[in-house]
């Protein structure tokens, strides 16, 4: 959870910081650039969103891929440090999402744009199984994982998984 958390800050950084050229993105073809949206026109702070967006749900896809092992977990877990890990990937997603939504509405990107695209990744792998080979969805591996530490309380990592799946929908349904 920890390197998701650093992931998902990291590229809400490409979002809000106002700088120049960031230099080529992870999985983007070769010519392809990833800028960062400061006082760019809006084809780049669209361009750096997507590709902020393609970056993260790499990230998520690459932990779903890997198959669920629950023996490699220590068995006195810290129940302090879980929550606050959990709580922290919470708080930088929610961070992740609010300038991609302050950003849509300045913008009012169509449902033909990568970020729309992409935004529709991120919710499919959020809540659904079928983006990957595991046949689960992240909010599913959250419940596997945690389950059995005793550290939330009932239904609180699905119910907090569905916020976020919600959040991401409202977002989705922005798009004209």
């Amino acid at each position: 959870m920890k390197n998701l958390t650093v992931i998902t800050d990291e590229c809400r950084e490409h979002i809000v910081d106002e700088s120049a050229v960031l230099g080529e993105g992870v999985g983007m073809a070769r010519d392809q650039r990833m800028l960062r949206a400061g006082n760019e026109d809006e084809m780049e702070v669209e361009d750096t969103i997507a590709a902020s967006l393609y970056l993260l749900c790499s990230s998520l896809l690459t932990e779903l891929e890997k198959p669920l092992d629950l023996t490699e977990q220590p068995p006195e877990q810290n129940c302090t440090v879980t929550t606050i890990q959990y709580h922290a990937f919470l708080s930088s997603t929610a961070n992740f999402l609010f300038p991609i939504q302050e950003r849509q509405v300045k913008y009012r990107w169509t449902s033909q744009s990568a970020v729309f695209e992409n935004l529709g990744w991120l919710q499919a792998l959020w809540a659904s199984r079928k983006t990957n080979s595991q046949d689960r969805s992240f909010i599913e591996q959250q419940i596997e994982l945690y389950k059995e530490g005793g550290c939330f309380k009932k239904n609180e990592v699905l119910r907090r998984g569905v916020e976020v799946v919600e959040w991401v929908n409202d977002l989705i349904d922005m798009f004209a």
